[in-house]
């Protein structure tokens, strides 16, 4: 059974399995929110933000982003395929 305690406002979950743990709030550590890290790493990873100034200048730019994009939306759908499974 899971014990939850709680003190000066911070809560602690002990779980003695390894089984998947659901948090409903926001996940705060060393006042960083875990999910708005993520996001931001996400972004900065994944997604290249499109210059269409450059895109007008280097025709070929356009091309490679839109091909980039094709594979990043295969790879979004061939994850969300395979997550199914799990």
């Amino acid at each position: 059974m899971n014990n939850v305690s709680k003190s000066s406002g911070v809560s602690r979950l002990d779980t003695p399995t390894l089984g998947p743990m659901y948090v409903q709030n926001d996940l705060i550590v060393k006042d960083r929110n875990i999910l708005n890290e993520l996001d931001n790493l996400h972004k900065s990873m994944l997604l290249l933000p499109r210059n269409q100034k450059l895109e007008d200048k280097f025709p070929e730019l356009k091309e490679a982003y839109d091909s980039y994009i094709d594979l990043y939306r295969g790879l979004l759908i061939a994850d969300k395929m395979a997550n199914i499974h799990d």
